[in-house]
């Protein structure tokens, strides 16, 4: 079961009131929480990926630059005239 599937919501609103009444709470939503709604299909993004043998993955070389320097963008900042702004 994905964890996107269950309903947070449903969960925190109904899980006080099980355990208020003294019921298991964990249990009725394992059992039947398909049947209540508490579990229900994601419509979040399924991201697929290929599965690559462990055998074909390799250690980086140490040429690889694990770090780079960074690289600010230069931006011009312009004021505005004092005659553009207005007090109410």
């Amino acid at each position: 079961m994905d964890p996107f599937e269950v309903s947070i919501g449903l969960l925190v609103e109904y899980a006080p009131q099980y355990a208020y009444e003294g019921r298991d709470h964990v249990r009725v939503f394992v059992e039947r929480g398909r049947q209540l709604s508490f579990i229900r299909p994601s419509r979040g993004t399924h991201i697929q990926t290929p599965s690559i043998p462990a055998g074909s993955i390799l250690p980086a070389t140490p040429e690889l630059a694990l770090i780079r320097t960074p690289q600010y963008a230069i931006r011009k900042y312009y004021r505005r005239a004092a005659n553009t702004m207005t007090t109410n």
